[in-house]
């Protein structure tokens, strides 16, 4: 009889099946917002193609308005919708996703702190040290368990430590009110970072708004950085 021993993945490659599954949902999470403008175009030409609907709508706007009009834009009873298919909901869905991505890298980072204390046989565990999210990841890997060559000086660090994630607090505490309270050199420094960075969009006074490239860009980010981290600590 032939032993079948299951070898569990090791982190890094979990951490790149689990990338390539959101790359997966954002090409969906796109597909889906495309094709639901599209659908409702198509409905709205099914209905003005559609015979006993135009003949009942001229009859209506003839009943209005004492004489025929002919064939009115419906287009404009529809605002609503699209609104809600090319503003809101795209907003909301690439919002949540990012929130996800930034959720994904905390778990890795505080695997990787607990997989350090138990190989390493440390005294400190993660817990014990006061904050929380990535940085405190950050120092415990820097400081308690001691590993060299960490990426956390390199671009990708940057862009997730001093930009996600200030994004992702003011998505999940604050509705996206990205500038509210901020100190002006703060104000100003990521006015500088959404005019330079594709897919971000400051909306009135205080609100950050997610268009089509910047999820992808996360994306990129997240992965360079563990790519740069499990070459170096794999």
């Amino acid at each position: 009889m032939v032993k079948i021993v299951y070898e569990p993945p090791s982190l890094a490659d979990w951490v790149d099946t689990r990338l390539a599954c959101l790359d997966r949902l954002l090409v969906t999470i796109e597909r889906f917002l495309e094709s639901a403008v599209k659908d409702l175009g198509e409905y709205i030409d099914g209905l003005l193609r559609n015979e006993d609907f135009v003949a009942r709508l001229e009859a209506e706007m003839e009943e209005v308005f004492g004489y025929p009009v002919g064939i009115p834009d419906i287009r404009g009873d529809f605002e609503e919708e699209y609104w809600d298919l090319e503003e809101i909901f795209p907003d909301i869905l690439r919002k949540s996703f990012f929130v996800t991505v930034y959720s994904f890298i905390e778990i890795v980072l505080e695997a990787i702190c607990h997989r350090e204390k138990r190989e390493g046989s440390l005294s400190l565990s993660l817990g014990d040290l006061k904050g929380d999210g990535i940085g405190r990841s950050k120092v415990y890997l820097a400081k308690v368990a001691c590993l060299s060559g960490l990426p956390f000086g390199g671009a990708e660090w940057n862009e997730i430590y001093s930009y996600y994630r200030v994004l992702r607090n003011c998505i999940v505490h604050d509705d996206s009110r990205l500038f509210k309270d901020m100190r002006p050199e703060e104000a100003e420094r990521f006015e500088g970072y959404i005019r330079r960075t594709s897919g971000l969009e400051r909306l009135g006074r205080d609100r950050v708004v997610f268009r089509k490239g910047f999820c992808e860009e996360v994306l990129r980010t997240t992965r360079g950085f563990f790519d740069q981290l499990f070459k170096v600590h794999p």
